[in-house]
């Protein structure tokens, strides 16, 4: 049975910046349930209109974030 997403998980997702989806991509522990089901196709959605979008903050805010965990 595939996850669904929360409201809760939709309003964060819609709401989130673009360097808090980075970050949550990036550092969230195995197992974070918006990584899972529904959540996590609209997740992935989400980031990619967020790049195309602005490839140019993309790269920027990637690169503030870095691959150190904070």
């Amino acid at each position: 049975m595939e996850a669904r997403m929360t409201p809760e998980d939709e309003w964060w997702i819609d709401n989130a910046s673009l360097e808090a989806l980075l970050r949550r991509w990036r550092f969230a522990p195995c197992g974070d349930p918006i990584f899972e089901g529904d959540a996590a196709g609209y997740y992935e959605e989400r980031m990619e209109s967020l790049r195309r979008e602005n490839p140019e903050e993309w790269t920027a805010a990637s690169k503030r974030i870095g691959w150190e965990k904070p």
